[in-house]
């Protein structure tokens, strides 16, 4: 399992599941260059409602 810090993912997970952001089209952008942000970015889409 891929962690990201508790603090950080909620933050991100608040603004992902954000009513009124729901229907919105957004970008999250990983940096590329670093190990890991691939499982990163499944753990993300995984959480979101």
């Amino acid at each position: 399992m891929v962690s990201l810090q508790n603090e950080k993912l909620c933050d991100i997970l608040t603004v992902i599941n954000h009513p009124p952001l729901a229907d919105k089209p957004m970008i999250l952008q990983p940096p590329n260059e670093q190990p890991g942000y691939q499982r990163k970015v499944a753990l993300l889409r995984s959480m979101a409602r």
